[in-house]
């Protein structure tokens, strides 16, 4: 049963102008640390923790509709889709024909299936950001068990947290003593380890309703907590970052800011973010880093235009499609 209907309809439609610079915001953050890594003295690779916001988004906006009423997993699925496949095949391919690099050609199944995670060959080579995007579908895909398992209770969404990062602490000691991968950051970016990094946002999805969470005082701690979170080692183990996005996007969903004159700015920064993720790191690597980047944002704008905005509303049309078909009478046969 689906419950939603409408409303659903309409949120999907909806656009929060502050969660547009969280997201717009978080990605230069990480192209930030990777220009220092590129072209200076890595002196701003603690931005790398921008991916913290990222994930918290990703919770709070996924784990929001479960919340709210049922979801329909077909729906759920056509949409997680239609936005993450048509952008990371672009990518894929032309990041290839671009370096050069044959990572994808000689292993197309580990790229296709987001399994790069899972092989030391290819950890953290070409597209190295998609990392995060492995965490990310991996969660798409279990977060209805999870939703089911966690039932809305806050106790259950916190143990899940804990007994995850715990996990990820496990199997760093297990990495230190028995060595089995050459970089033991690896290992703790495997899931579940990481499932505690969505569980901030999923708890902004569950007190939304807070009014605590509209004081001023809130923004400015949860920026606080993530300038601390610049000097974590590694996402893994990066709980003051995870904080930090937890009181920044709980502030910016309960308080609403409108951005002004910067909306616009903020909409087309969060528009192009996916792309300007997947191709800024390959790029930084290829060429200088001005032409880089200059190159990074038109090719993005491009794809946002051409293929991802077509494919989110394809996505849209064909759930629509779903909707239509579910709620058509159904007539007797006639026998004549």
């Amino acid at each position: 049963m689906n419950v939603r209907g409408d409303a659903e309809g309409r949120a999907m439609t909806t656009r929060s102008a502050g969660l547009d610079a969280v997201r717009a915001i978080a990605c230069a953050m990480v192209v930030l640390c990777h220009v220092s890594v590129y072209a200076g003295n890595g002196e701003l690779v603690g931005l790398k923790n921008g991916v913290m916001l990222f994930f918290a988004l990703s919770g709070y906006l996924l784990y929001r509709p479960f919340v709210s009423g049922n979801v329909d997993l077909g729906r759920y699925g056509v949409a997680r889709m239609f936005r993450i496949l048509p952008g990371y095949i672009v990518a894929l391919v032309g990041l290839t024909l671009i370096t050069g690099d044959r990572s994808f050609v000689d292993h197309p199944a580990a790229y296709l299936l987001f399994l790069q995670n899972y092989d030391p060959a290819l950890w953290q080579g070409f597209i190295g950001v998609s990392w995060s995007l492995t965490l990310e579908v991996l969660f798409y895909l279990t977060l209805p068990l999870i939703a089911w398992a966690v039932a809305a209770r806050p106790v259950r969404l916190l143990a899940l947290a804990v007994a995850s990062f715990v996990g990820g602490l496990l199997a760093i000691i297990v990495a230190v003593v028995l060595d089995p991968f050459p970089d033991r950051r690896m290992v703790t970016s495997l899931y579940p380890f990481m499932v505690w990094a969505f569980v901030p946002g999923m708890l902004v999805a569950l007190w939304a309703d807070r009014p605590e969470l509209r004081s001023p005082v809130v923004p400015v701690a949860g920026v606080v907590l993530l300038v601390v979170g610049t000097s974590a080692p590694w996402a893994s183990i990066d709980l003051p970052s995870a904080c930090g996005a937890f009181l920044v996007i709980g502030w910016v969903v309960t308080a609403a800011p409108r951005m002004g004159r910067l909306r616009p700015f903020t909409a087309t920064g969060a528009a192009i973010s996916y792309s300007v993720y997947l191709w800024h790191g390959d790029l930084l690597a290829t060429f200088d880093p001005a032409v880089a980047l200059a190159l990074t944002v038109a090719v993005a704008s491009l794809i946002y235009v051409t293929i991802e905005r077509p494919g989110i509303d394809l996505g849209r049309a064909l759930v629509h499609r779903l909707d239509r078909s579910a709620s058509a009478p159904r007539t007797a046969a006639v026998v004549p």
